[in-house]
């Protein structure tokens, strides 16, 4: 099982490129990634999976509890704005 993400430190260090891709793989609706995908391409599929689902879950609210904390959730949500997604 994979690490999940809760902190904007974590998050830093993961390519935004696969992020993205992932969340647009979970947002469709592509099945759950497997051991050939990378962490960052796994924490967009997640969070592209629960937006399409409406569910939010415990790890999402508190990476984004940690990204407020240290100042940088509104750039992020800018980020993914301009990414399209």
């Amino acid at each position: 099982m994979r690490a999940l993400i809760t902190t904007a430190a974590a998050l830093a260090i993961l390519d935004k490129d696969e992020i993205v891709e992932g969340y647009r793989d979970g947002f469709r609706g592509d099945p759950e990634p497997g051991d050939n995908r990378s962490d960052s391409y796994a924490h967009g599929w997640n969070n592209g999976h629960n937006d399409r689902t409406g569910v939010s879950t415990a790890t999402q609210t508190d990476l984004i509890r940690d990204m407020r904390r240290n100042g940088v959730w509104p750039f992020a949500a800018a980020c993914l704005n301009r990414a399209g997604v």
